[in-house]
């Protein structure tokens, strides 16, 4: 043990250790400092070299300085921090003052802590050292101990509210006057004190004495410097809390009113309470004092009068079934509703508005009611913006796209893509069976040359009408382009169902047309084949149905043909 704490002791006392902590130590201030400043330079070789000169200046005092005077060496390495941190940034200059009282406030105490701590705790330790080693043993500890403490400052103390601080003078004047006071009574007390031990070495009663109340005095002024420095930071923080809450409300009373200009109704309740804030007069018409009602239970009732029934159990879920914790979470919701047109009229304070959903046709209107979720900043409460806006233009519009997206124009009838997807939907349900339809015209072409464009989309258009009139409101009808029509009949299974579509739709469609003396007729061929022949598959089924097609047309046109094994 004695021979292991000897080779500790030898590492620590040595200059080459005293040059390495003290590069260390300044390295580990430059990163820390550097979140506070502006403008600070990010290169590691500034800092390294500073580190350098610190490193040479303490073996330099102590090596050639017979003297004990430690407060050359504490005086001197946060200066030299703080000379690095001058030439390498564009701050001003009281925050170089701020950062130096920092800085000796911690090396001189955490120096006056350790000559306290060793004293105490290793009474013997100056007769394994000479006076020189001594000192460098005890400015090793305390680079390495205060570059550990820096570390924990980086990781605990706010540095937002700190760097808000160092940068207004008049916040920080008091914070700057309690550290240079406190360091200059820890270089008095330094320089005091270890004059008093050198003369008393002999008189270990009165040293013990020394060092405990040295123990106990710097600790607590170093600690109230920390102390009062987090308190700072914490008034600082409120503050600036403060500012940021008053600036997101402006941003809030902003977006409100930006909202509320385009909405039919604006209200507002508090969830955590289940009471209204701020009602609409509209209220008025149903609850004698909407003030005192649950909002939930006032909900709930015009849900019930004003809202379509197959919205209802949506809206409900996701504003009355929605709890407390869960709206906490969210930031805006909104959902699109049809709700009943003189209920949007009652809410209407605007004559222009009245007018535009009086316009609308029908008697449910759709609706957008959007919640924007608030925290009140001083109840903690959840408070909940409700805006409702007339959306109908909007939700006709998309239907209209979405229609003209899936809808063949010419027809009708679904697209080639609408037409697939929904026949895969149906095709999904492996144990329902189904028939598909393949239907060409025949002698088309005859029709578009001989009469044109116009008398052929006439025929499209009446062939449309025939199969639609033919088959169910569930069945699949689509054009897939030219002439060539599909339908797919789910459930459809049997042969006797098939020929009771199939035949009525060659009875039909059959025109008859004369061109320069001869006649022709506009027929169909028709190919059918059944899901369970495709295993399912759409690609396969349309592969089957368009084979038996296939073998309409060899047959002679006016025909249909049912898919087997034997056209492939």
């Amino acid at each position: 043990m004695d021979t292991i704490f000897k080779i500790i002791l030898e590492i620590l006392s040595s200059l080459y250790w005293l040059f390495l902590s003290s590069i260390f130590f300044t390295f580990i201030s430059f990163h820390f400092v550097r979140k506070i400043l502006d403008n600070v330079k990010p290169s590691i070789i500034l800092p390294l070299l500073f580190g350098v000169l610190n490193g040479t200046i303490a073996a330099v005092v102590e090596t050639m300085v017979d003297r004990n005077l430690p407060h050359v060496v504490m005086f001197f390495v946060p200066l030299t921090i703080v000379l690095e941190l001058f030439c390498i940034s564009k701050n001003p200059f009281r925050v170089y003052i701020f950062i130096l009282g920092a800085f000796l406030i911690n090396y001189c105490g955490i120096y006056s802590l350790i000559i306290a701590a060793t004293g105490l705790l290793w009474p013997e330790l100056p007769n394994y050292l000479s006076a020189i080693d001594y000192r460098v043993f005890i400015f090793s500890l305390v680079t390495l101990i205060s570059s550990c403490v820096v570390i924990l400052l980086a990781r605990f103390i706010p540095l937002r509210e700190l760097r808000s601080i160092t940068y207004k003078m008049e916040q920080n004047l008091m914070l700057v006057f309690y550290m240079y006071a406190a360091s200059i009574t820890f270089l008095l007390a330094i320089r005091l004190s270890t004059t008093t031990i050198f003369q008393l070495q002999g008189n270990r009663e009165y040293l013990d004495i020394i060092y405990f109340e040295m123990l106990i005095k710097d600790f607590m002024l170093l600690l109230g410097g920390y102390i009062i420095l987090l308190f700072r930071c914490r008034e600082k923080g409120q503050e600036l809390h403060a500012v940021n809450l008053k600036e997101d409300l402006q941003l809030e009373k902003g977006f409100r009113s930006s909202v509320q200009e385009k909405a039919l109704c604006s209200y507002s309740y508090n969830a955590t309470k289940d009471c209204l804030e701020q009602f609409h007069p509209a209220f008025n018409s149903y609850i004698t004092n909407p003030k005192q009602a649950k909002y939930s239970q006032m909900i709930n009732h015009y849900i019930d009068f004003c809202v379509h029934p197959d919205d209802q159990q949506v809206l409900r879920k996701e504003v009355v079934c929605l709890d407390v914790e869960q709206k906490f979470q969210l930031k805006v919701n909104s959902l699109q509703v049809r709700m009943r047109r003189d209920a949007i009229i009652s809410f209407c304070s605007d004559a222009r508005e009245i007018d535009a959903v009086r316009l609308c046709e029908g008697d449910w209107i759709w609706i957008e009611v959007r919640d924007t979720y608030i925290t009140n900043a001083a109840t903690g409460d959840l408070i909940v913006y409700v805006d409702l806006f007339n959306v109908e233009d909007v939700v006709q519009e998309k239907k209209q796209l979405e229609v003209a997206a899936t809808t063949d124009k010419l027809t009708g009838l679904n697209n080639r893509s609408a037409a697939e997807a929904r026949i895969l939907d149906f095709l999904s349900l492996k144990s329902h069976d189904g028939a598909f339809f393949i239907v060409d015209l025949d002698n088309f072409k005859l029709v578009n040359d001989g009469f044109g464009h116009p008398e052929g989309d006439k025929v499209l258009r009446d062939v449309a009408y025939i199969i639609k009139s033919i088959f169910r409101d569930a069945d699949v009808v689509a054009r897939l382009g030219g002439d060539e029509f599909c339908v797919y009949a789910p459930g459809m299974t049997s042969l006797d169902a098939v020929k009771r579509c199939v035949e009525p739709l060659l009875s039909r469609c059959h025109f008859e047309y004369t061109y320069n003396g001869s006649t022709f007729a506009v027929t169909s061929s028709i190919g059918v084949a059944f899901a369970s022949q495709a295993n399912h598959h759409y690609d396969t089924l349309y592969h089957c149905a368009d084979k038996a097609l296939y073998t309409s047309k060899t047959k002679g046109k006016n025909t249909w043909s049912l898919y087997t094994n034997e056209d492939l």
